[in-house]
Parts: structure tokens; C-alpha cells; sequence
């Protein structure tokens, strides 16, 4: 940086501002709140959604690699949060950020924060796939597909890492410093959007992947919609990664003049699609918390004002016991039917009226009942 050594790098903007505009320092357009306000959103509905799951999993002690990965996930996302919120003021158009601020720590910070976002993304899609391989552990279709999502997830995460790496880690004999001015991410933009592309065919592929598993169930065709509603929310992280690769698309457009205001953006949709992948890997298992502890507490009072001796009969531990339990074994000998594991047919035979919980908590076992 010997070039730069009589010259005030907090004076120089990154960027060239466009023609008839000039650089802001003080009070410029910036991402900085619809940030905070979209990370602090999916981050709170995300940690009480992953946290019903794990109580109610592990007070049944059914707890898996899903889960953990997911809480990993959600680990690391906090993690780059808090790593995010140093970085507020980089969330700008370049021409509005002077060079003296990407120097330092800057580099190595940002660094981090991707290496973070894409294992925290490979992790959340890891539960997902995890998670329908319990639901159809016979079908041997469903576990080849799975099997080739996870070789997919895996190579995407380590050519994120290998990419991330080559744009800002310094190469031999360079200093963080000179790795942040220089000129290697012309290159890294074409790669950005060929990962975008495969992220967004992946995210695709398992949205689709439970829908023709689920359609072959021996159910009602209420409990398949209940199945696949829950499902559903995977379509936010298709149009999230779609968003992103927009993003991407668009920063190579710019010529590299407003990669910062761009990289803000798409750091921000992928954190959001992270987010939504442990959501969807979580919902069965918030469902069945839901449905267990507060489904009891808002519907207590209607059975207490009416109905036969057996709805008002005190609810027995054995009875909730048999809710909680739940298989993700699909046999699938012919016609796929959900069985429930033996020891919760035990539970449900000494409580009259009740039924082996099905594969899917969510999917109510009062559902039959209506049809």
C-alpha cells in the first residue's frame, strides 16, 4: 500500500458515482434498517419456530441429525448477524463509502460472514433433505433422490467456500488490504451467478422432491393438503434465490461500480433463504408442538362447556404420550401408508378413542374423521 501512503483513503470513494451525482458520506441512501428489520424478523420467527421443535423433540427423545443440523444453522446465522450488524455502514453505494473503511478488519469480517451464510445455507438444506429421508426411509426412489440432493447441497457449499476464498482471502504475498482493492472479482461474477443458477435449480428440486411421495400416501385427501401446505413454505426460499440471482446478475451489469450496494443485497436474500429452509425442516415438529401443548390450551375451554363424558375426561399422560409420539416410517409396498410405530399402537389401545399419531404431526388424526 506504499502508493497510498501520503493520501487520505477517507477522502477517496470506492465507487465512481454516476454522472451528476457525487459522494455522500454523511447521509447517504443505505440498506443499514430494512437490514435490521428483515434479519431481526426471520431471525425471531425462526428461533421460536426451531425452539418448539427441539422442546417437543427431545422431551419425546426423538431428537435427530435434522434437528441438529438445524440448530447449527440457526447457530451460525446468529452468529453472522451479530457479525453483520459491525458491517451496517458498508451497506451502501459504493461511491458513497469511502476507501479507508473496506481496509483493516473490513475484508476478513466480510469474509467470515460468507463463510457463515453459505454453511449455515448447506446445513438447512442438509435438515430438509434429512428430514424427508426419515419420511420415506423405504421408499428407495425418495432415498436415491434424497441421496443426490445431499451430493448437490455438498458440492454447492464447497464451491461457495473455494470461490469466497479466491475473491478475499490474499493471494501469497499480498496483504488483506491490497486483496480488498484489487481487481479479481470481474471473474467471481460470472462464478456468483453460475452458483446462483445451481442454488436456484437445488431450491427448486426440493421443493418439488416430498410432492410425489406425499401424493401416493394412503390418506385423505385433506390430510395430502395439510401435508403439502406444510411443505409449501419452501416456495418462499425459491423466489428468495431467485431474487438473488437477480442480484448477482445485476452487479455484473453495473461493471463492479456498485458491488457493495449489490453484495448487500444479496447477502440479505441469502440469510433470508436460510432462514426458510430451517422454518421448513421445523414445521412438522412446531405443528406438533403446536398441536400437543397450545392446541390443548385454546381448545380447553370448549370441552369443558359441553359434550359426552369421554371429551370431558381429564386428558392422561398415556393419551398425550400417543399425540406426541410420531413415525416418519412410510411403507410403501403398493400403495404408501403411513404406519405408526408399535409402541405408540400399545399407548392408543388402553386410551378409548385414541389413534396412533400420523407420519406428519401436522396432519391432525381428526382429519379422517371428517371424511
Amino acid at each position: 500500500m506504499a502508493e497510498f501512503s501520503d493520501t487520505d483513503l477517507c477522502a477517496i470513494p470506492l465507487g465512481k458515482p454516476p454522472e451528476g451525482q457525487v459522494s455522500n458520506f454523511v447521509d447517504p441512501p443505505s440498506l443499514s434498517r430494512i437490514n435490521i428489520v428483515i434479519n431481526g424478523t426471520v431471525m425471531a420467527s425462526t428461533f421460536l419456530i426451531v425452539a418448539g421443535r427441539l422442546f417437543v423433540n427431545r422431551m419425546m427423545k426423538m431428537l435427530t441429525w435434522s434437528d441438529y443440523l438445524a440448530l447449527m444453522a440457526l447457530v451460525l446465522s446468529l452468529t453472522e448477524a451479530s457479525l453483520m450488524l459491525t458491517q451496517l455502514r458498508l451497506a451502501r453505494h459504493a461511491w458513497d463509502i469511502p476507501v479507508c473503511w473496506r481496509l483493516g478488519n473490513a475484508t476478513k469480517i466480510y469474509f467470515a460472514r460468507a463463510c457463515l451464510v453459505i454453511t449455515a445455507t448447506a446445513l438447512a438444506k442438509a435438515a430438509i433433505l434429512l428430514l424427508f429421508n426419515q419420511m420415506f426411509t423405504v421408499e428407495r426412489r425418495a432415498h436415491v433422490a434424497i441421496l443426490a440432493g445431499l451430493v448437490v447441497n455438498g458440492v454447492l457449499f464447497l464451491l461457495g467456500i473455494a470461490f469466497e476464498s479466491y475473491d478475499m482471502v490474499p493471494a501469497p504475498g499480498q496483504t488483506w488490504d491490497q486483496a480488498a482493492l484489487s481487481d479479481k472479482s470481474d471473474r467471481f461474477s460470472t462464478w456468483a451467478i453460475a452458483t446462483g443458477v445451481l442454488t436456484l435449480l437445488l431450491d427448486i428440486y426440493i421443493f418439488v422432491l416430498p410432492v410425489p411421495f406425499i401424493a401416493r400416501l394412503n390418506w385423505s385427501t385433506r390430510q395430502r393438503l395439510k401435508a403439502l401446505a406444510m411443505f409449501s413454505t419452501g416456495l418462499l426460499a425459491v423466489v428468495t434465490s431467485l431474487t438473488s440471482l437477480v442480484y448477482r446478475v445485476r452487479m455484473m451489469e453495473e461493471e463492479q461500480s456498485d458491488m457493495t450496494w449489490y453484495a448487500a443485497l444479496v447477502l440479505m436474500c441469502i440469510v433470508v433463504e436460510v432462514h426458510i429452509a430451517i422454518i421448513v425442516s421445523s414445521m412438522p415438529g412446531f405443528a406438533k408442538f403446536m398441536r400437543v401443548y397450545l392446541g390443548g390450551t385454546m381448545t380447553g375451554s370448549s370441552r369443558a362447556a359441553g359434550g359426552d363424558c369421554e371429551k370431558n375426561k381429564p386428558r392422561t399422560r398415556g393419551e398425550r404420550y400417543t399425540e406426541m409420539r410420531e413415525s416418519w416410517l412410510f411403507k410403501t409396498t403398493g400403495t404408501a401408508t403411513a404406519m405408526a410405530k408399535a409402541d405408540d399402537t400399545a399407548d392408543a389401545a388402553v386410551v378409548p378413542g385414541m389413534r396412533p399419531a400420523p407420519a406428519l404431526s401436522g396432519v391432525d388424526a381428526g382429519a379422517d374423521s371428517s371424511h
